[in-house]
């Protein structure tokens, strides 16, 4: 199976560039540069539909103009895929694989046995990625829901693994699916936004374990041990955090003008608390 790979990336980050080309130098892919959030027209967005004035979150909720950029660079990224009906892999620039590169192609080579598939994550923020069929409430139940082995795709739970969105395939079909959405307006952070689809029967997998790893996430295991906050390199989040103040939630207070926290029939999760903040 071909697939294409788009590398999403801001332009002025030529050290991401320069580890992307030495960490997935087998792939043959095309950089896209990236939306600067900074240097968007928010309410023009809104006012032209692009994006709702109101972003939701289930549970916790992260807001930035970062937040805002990456969502519509991977809108165009999906209008790529669709242009030239091909299969495609996203990823983000600062998205480091962890494992061989052979485990990787095996994981492509396992979608040619789904009959159906609309996305499929190499990657979440945890290391093992919980499957559909079940959720564990202790470490026996835990080892049987995980493979042996790391490239084997799994229908994946909503949420499983903890949302982000640095390496998922989609096919012409899936990204039409997602454009068609998004031409609503955009109203989740679009790693929640793609998985907000199973609302609409989007078929979400993931492999067993994470892949590709996001520098972020495994930097924040280790925060215990040697790193430090200041030491993760995140364009939407942890760069932020000078300019965010906290109230269970972290935004950036310029762009807010409300924050709600309630439960809806609209989202995915009809019985869980979605942080609505108001553009």
């Amino acid at each position: 199976m071909e697939i294409k790979t788009y590398v999403i990336g801001l332009e002025k980050r030529f050290d991401r560039k320069a580890a992307i080309q030495s960490n997935f130098r087998e792939l043959n892919y095309e950089y896209y540069n990236a939306i600067n959030g900074d240097e968007l027209n928010l309410q023009k967005l809104i006012q032209d539909g692009v994006i709702s004035n109101c972003i939701k979150s289930p549970l916790t909720g992260i807001m930035t103009k970062g937040v805002i950029g990456c969502a519509l660079s991977h809108l165009d990224v999906w209008k790529k895929i669709a242009e030239k009906d091909e299969i495609a892999l996203i990823l983000e620039d600062d998205a480091f694989l962890d494992c061989h590169i052979n485990t990787l192609y095996s994981s492509f080579k396992n979608i040619e046995k789904l009959d159906d598939w609309d996305v499929i994550f190499l990657g979440k923020q945890s290391v093992d990625i919980i499957n559909q069929n079940l959720s564990p409430s202790n470490y026996s139940e835990y080892v049987k829901s995980v493979s042996n082995y790391p490239e084997d795709l799994h229908e994946m739970r909503y949420g499983a693994g903890f949302f982000c969105a640095h390496a998922y395939i989609l096919n012409k079909s899936s990204a039409n699916k997602l454009i068609n959405q998004a031409e609503k307006g955009i109203d989740y952070p679009i790693d929640v936004f793609i998985e907000e689809m199973k609302k609409f029967d989007f078929k979400i997998y993931s492999t067993a374990r994470s892949l590709i790893r996001q520098k972020s996430h495994a930097l924040m295991d280790t925060l215990k041990k040697e790193n430090t906050i200041k030491d993760i390199d995140s364009d939407t989040w942890v760069n932020k955090r000078k300019h965010l103040k906290s109230l269970s939630i972290e935004v950036d207070f310029d762009m807010i003008k409300k924050i709600e926290i309630k439960k809806s029939d609209d989202n995915y999760l009809k019985e869980e608390p979605y942080v609505y903040m108001f553009l």
